[in-house]
């Protein structure tokens, strides 16, 4: 007799590939998330200068581990971005600790066709962010819900991707003012 549990498991890279194998083999685009599934661990890091004269240093970014456990399904599950504000010369007062971040993200695929049969994807995202960061990094004080599309379409060895999505907070109040 077989247990259900040990069987998903010893066949989770079966259906990982499967699920590969039914969509395009683009690269990932480096500015925006794939609407493809992928089974990777990603670590982004950033400067970012700003007019004030300060300087964020992202790391992280908001990615992490990325996992398919069904054929049309993906879980990421981010590590929240640890950031360090720098002011050398600027008014703003340094900072360094982690931002609110989208912790998890479900993405199901849509649609899907590879090279020799379309090339072309479509996927829908929900992400959830929790205001977790240090009170110098804050995105709202409220958690936040990220319903995204994603799609490419390639001909030959060019493919056009994009993503398009629309931030949702639970709770109206304004953003945090921070210094």
């Amino acid at each position: 007799m077989t247990n259900p549990i040990s069987d998903y498991f010893l066949h989770w890279m079966d259906r990982a590939n499967e699920a590969q194998a039914t969509q395009p083999h683009w690269m990932t685009p480096i500015t925006t998330v794939t609407a493809r599934l992928e089974q990777e661990f990603i670590y982004d890091q950033y400067q970012e200068f700003l007019q004030n004269g300060s300087e964020i240093n992202n790391y992280f970014a908001g990615k992490g581990l990325e996992l398919i456990p069904t054929v049309s399904n993906e879980i990421l599950i981010n590590v929240p971005p640890d950031q360090a504000r720098l002011s050398e010369g600027s008014k703003v007062t340094p900072a360094t600790g982690f931002a609110d971040g989208n912790f998890v993200t479900i993405k199901q695929r849509l649609l899907s066709a590879n090279e020799e049969n379309g090339n072309y994807i479509l996927s829908a995202f929900l992400g959830a962010q929790a205001p977790t960061g240090i009170t110098a990094f804050p995105n709202r004080p409220a958690w936040i819900v990220t319903p995204t599309l994603a799609g490419g379409w390639g001909i030959g060895d060019f493919d056009v991707q994009g993503t398009i999505g629309y931030t949702l907070p639970t709770d109206e109040r304004n953003p945090a003012i921070h210094s």
